[in-house]
């Protein structure tokens, strides 16, 4: 069928992604309970709990910050462990995010990748839209992003 040929392609297209992030050396690991990157151990999260198509987007957008982080130094300070972030580092935090989605992007073009470009715009704003919420006024998303 083809939602089981759109399935195949995005877990191809997956693997191919996770080669290029051990190819440098940064480990990725599917399950637990966040998407995230952690820079420090070279380490990328991807949860299970989401579709095939959120996990290879998100999987983009985190390369994306390890991307970013190795080009420009302006983003290897921004730790994301303390809690109470003042409104200028809100702003270095969504403007890093914004960049990380059009990093993985790039990336995904650069491997050959397919996105569907109105799913991916459609993904990606949604998530932005809640760093954006959450710079607007943290104590609403408890301080989590």
């Amino acid at each position: 069928t083809e939602r089981n040929e759109e399935r195949k392609l995005l877990d191809a297209q997956i693997g191919v992604v996770v080669d290029y992030l051990e190819d440098n050396d940064i480990v990725v690991e599917f399950g637990g309970k966040i998407n995230g990157f952690f820079y420090e151990d070279g380490l990328i999260t991807i949860t299970n709990k989401q579709s095939m198509r959120s996990k290879f987007y998100t999987l983009l957008h985190e390369a994306g910050h390890f991307l970013l982080r190795n080009r420009d130094k302006r983003f290897l300070n921004s730790s994301r462990d303390n809690r109470r972030k003042n409104k200028n580092k809100r702003v270095e935090i969504v403007h890093e995010e914004f960049l990380a989605w059009d990093t993985g992007l790039e990336l995904a073009r650069e491997l050959g990748l397919h996105v569907d470009e109105k799913s991916w715009a459609s993904f990606s704003r949604k998530h932005l839209y809640d760093y954006i919420a959450w710079a607007h006024n943290p104590m609403e998303f408890g301080e989590n992003k």
